[in-house]
Order: C-alpha cells, then structure tokens, then sequence
C-alpha cells in the first residue's frame, strides 16, 4: 500500500491530507491503482510510477469535484 500526501486545503481540518492508495498489478502487468477513500477514484499505469502519477492526478480532480459539490 502507498500514501499519497494531498497539499490541497479542506474546507476544515489540517492543510494537508494524507489519502491511501492501494495498487495491485493485474494478469496483464498494468498496475492498477485506487484511491478507496475516494468512491471510483481509480487509475492505472504501465509501470508503478506511472500508475502513482497518474492516481495523484486523479485524487486532485476528485476532490476538485467534492470541493466544487460543496462536500469534503
């Protein structure tokens, strides 16, 4: 399992957020990775770092959204 460390700032609580992300390689040998505190927050990659930058890009955009909903 890896953390990912979010420097965007909640609307309560820290400046920073940790989130969990949880990676797993499947028959093929994509990485997938997912966010599961974040529902349907998943990506994937070739390798393992591109799985991770794209998980980070993905998380950012999430909670873009929820900010923008007004939810956090």
């Amino acid at each position: 399992m890896h953390s990912y460390t979010s420097r965007r700032r909640p609307l309560r609580g820290p400046l920073v957020e940790e989130r969990q992300v949880v990676i797993r390689k499947d028959d093929e040998g994509c990485f997938i990775a997912t966010c599961p505190s974040l529902k349907g927050c998943q990506s994937y990659g070739a390798t393992l770092e591109e799985a991770l930058e794209n998980i980070k890009e993905c998380i950012q955009l999430c909670e873009e959204e929820l900010e923008e909903e007004g939810r956090n």
